[in-house]
C-alpha cells in the first residue's frame, strides 16, 4: 500500500491469475505482465503508482519467475534476469521482487542453483546487490525498501529459526 492507500495484489481472473491496483474510490486496475502470461502478482506500489511484480513464464522444464514494473501510465517493462547476482549464480527459478521505493529501487529474493535464498537490491539502472545476513545458510529475501534506503527482510539461522533483519545504509 502506498501513502495514497492505493493497493496492489493479485486475484483469480477467469482462468488466469492476475495483478491489480485498487485505489481508495475502489477503481481496479488489472494487470497482466504479457497478453500470454497466466499468472501475475502485483506485490509492491511506490507513492508515484509505480507497481512492481513477477510473473511466470513457462521453460522447458517447468517454469521461470519474471518481474516486471509498470509505470504510473501503464506502460510494463519485463525485467532481465541476471545471470548472477553477487557472484552467486541465479537459479532456474528466477528471482521473485517484493517492493519498490519512490525511486524505483526494487528489491526482492532469488534461489541459486542449490535452492538456496538470497537477497538483493536492484537499483534504477539495473545494477543487483546481493543481500545477505552474515554467517546464515539461508536469507529468505528482502522485502521492502524505504526511500532512505533502509531495507526490512528476513533470514534462517543455522538451527532453521526465522529472524527478522533490518539493513540501514551508512550515512556519507
Amino acid at each position: 500500500m502506498n501513502n495514497d492507500d492505493t493497493i496492489a495484489g493479485s486475484f483469480p481472473n477467469h482462468h488466469k491469475t492476475s495483478g491489480y491496483i485498487l485505489d481508495i474510490d475502489n477503481n481496479l486496475t488489472s494487470i497482466d505482465a504479457t497478453p500470454a502470461t497466466n499468472w501475475t502478482n502485483a506485490v509492491g506500489i511506490n507513492n508515484r503508482g509505480v507497481v512492481v511484480g513477477n510473473y511466470i513464464v513457462p521453460n522447458t522444464p517447468g517454469w521461470v519467475n519474471g518481474g516486471y514494473i509498470r509505470n504510473e501510465w501503464g506502460k510494463i517493462k519485463l525485467l532481465a534476469i541476471p545471470q548472477t547476482i553477487g557472484g552467486i549464480k541465479v537459479g532456474p527459478a528466477g528471482l521473485f521482487y517484493n517492493g519498490i521505493n519512490d525511486y524505483g529501487v526494487t528489491v526482492g529474493a532469488f534461489l541459486d542453483v542449490a535452492n538456496k535464498s538470497y537477497g538483493f537490491v536492484r537499483d534504477v539502472a539495473g545494477k543487483f546487490t546481493l543481500i545477505q545476513y552474515p554467517n546464515t545458510p539461508v536469507t529468505a529475501g528482502v522485502m521492502a525498501v524505504n526511500n532512505d534506503g533502509a531495507l526490512v527482510g528476513n533470514f534462517m539461522d543455522a538451527i532453521g529459526v526465522e529472524h527478522g533483519l533490518i539493513v540501514i545504509p551508512a550515512v556519507h
